[in-house]
């Protein structure tokens, strides 16, 4: 098998991981958060929403990633390119999922905390969007 290929299945294949991750460890939070306050309920969802987000980051590598095969890029390219996403993604999903799991714990206490634990889970997200940056500019 092609590196290029196997680079473009591990990141992918790193990438729905990490939004795995960040789902499972958001919504056992979430779901305890919305039981005891069912009024908040759409505040939580937010970071099950960008977990699931890398999840499409994903499909969105794999896609440049088998243009940049047609195009004729290096294959050891494709391959950093792969590892750079998949590695960055697997740490954004298990970031969300910590931050995401917080933020749902948190607001069930007190919901004045809402904007300051969002923005931790939006640069948890940042970290996906770079690495999926970072991969697309390796395989021009």
């Amino acid at each position: 098998m092609d590196i290029a290929r196997i680079g473009i299945a591990v990141g992918a294949g790193l990438g729905v991981m990490g939004a795995s991750i960040g789902i499972v460890l958001t919504s056992t939070a979430y779901g305890g958060f919305s039981a005891k306050k069912p009024e908040s309920r759409i505040k939580g969802i937010i970071p099950l929403l960008l977990a699931e987000a890398i999840g499409i980051y994903a499909i969105v590598f794999m896609m440049f990633g088998l243009r940049a095969i047609d195009a004729g890029i290096a294959a050891d390219k494709i391959f950093t390119a792969g590892l750079i996403f998949g590695l960055g993604t697997l740490g954004a999903g298990v970031a969300i999922g910590a931050a995401g799991s917080g933020m749902s714990l948190g607001l069930a206490e007190n919901d004045r905390a809402f904007i300051p634990m969002l923005v931790v889970v939006i640069l948890a997200e940042a970290i996906a969007i770079y690495a999926l940056v970072m991969a697309i500019y390796l395989m021009r």
